[in-house]
């Protein structure tokens, strides 16, 4: 992965340009295929790498480990289910249109005027969207509701919140709350995954805001 950035002189190419050719570690490349709604799909790097395919989720993780792997700070990010309502969703959050969603978000230190913070880089989008940009983006990320769990954004941490919210130069983020976990759709009985509320993170950004967070260290989630 190294080779493949040696261009870039910042965090925000290298995000961008692992995004465009991470997938090409594999030949055939590594591509999106989508699992049944609430099932598992391949999800461990060798399980993506030996399949050449995952959705979201595993493209999700996949592009951490590569970002990770050039010392960029990543993690995974995503929600249960959107807030679609019953006009687009008829049978509620079971329906397509509501399932889950999982993407990539990068720690980019001041960047084009833009304040330091965490940063959308939506794994494998086809156009390749620039950074905060997505599908989801403004809508339906502005409807979702942080008091629900089905309904709420959420960015997995390495270590619980608790802990980190002590730590003075961790980038937590404007708004961002300490979640319960990181909730599973495939296995709701898993409970180890720590995890943020940043819904209303979302919220700011699908408002045309930046979601900065005022400061600039986040080496414990680049290791």
């Amino acid at each position: 992965m190294e080779s493949l950035v040696k261009g870039c002189r910042d965090i925000a190419c290298a995000a961008m340009t692992l995004n465009e050719k991470a997938w090409e570690f594999t030949d055939p490349p590594i591509v999106f295929v989508a699992a049944p709604p609430n099932e598992a799909d391949p999800y461990s790097l060798y399980e993506v790498i030996e399949g050449k395919s995952s959705s979201c989720t595993g493209l999700a993780l996949y592009l951490v480990a590569a970002l990770r792997s050039v010392g960029i700070p990543a993690r995974v990010a995503g929600t249960p289910h959107w807030n679609k309502g019953a006009i687009e969703c008829p049978h509620g959050d079971g329906d397509a249109p509501c399932g889950n969603h999982n993407w990539v978000e990068v720690y980019i230190p001041e960047h084009d005027g833009s304040p330091p913070g965490w940063t959308v880089v939506d794994q494998r989008s086809v156009p390749l969207s620039s950074l905060n940009t997505s599908f989801f983006i403004p809508s339906p990320a502005r409807h979702q509701n942080g008091l629900t769990v089905n309904h709420t954004t959420y960015a997995a941490s390495y270590a619980p919140p608790e802990m980190l919210l002590h730590e003075e130069d961790y980038p937590v983020g404007e708004g961002v709350l300490s979640a319960k976990l990181f909730p599973l759709v495939f296995d709701w009985s898993y409970d180890s995954v720590p995890a943020w509320n940043t819904t209303a993170m979302y919220h700011q950004l699908a408002d045309g805001g930046s979601i900065s967070n005022g400061v600039a260290a986040a080496a414990a989630e680049s290791s």
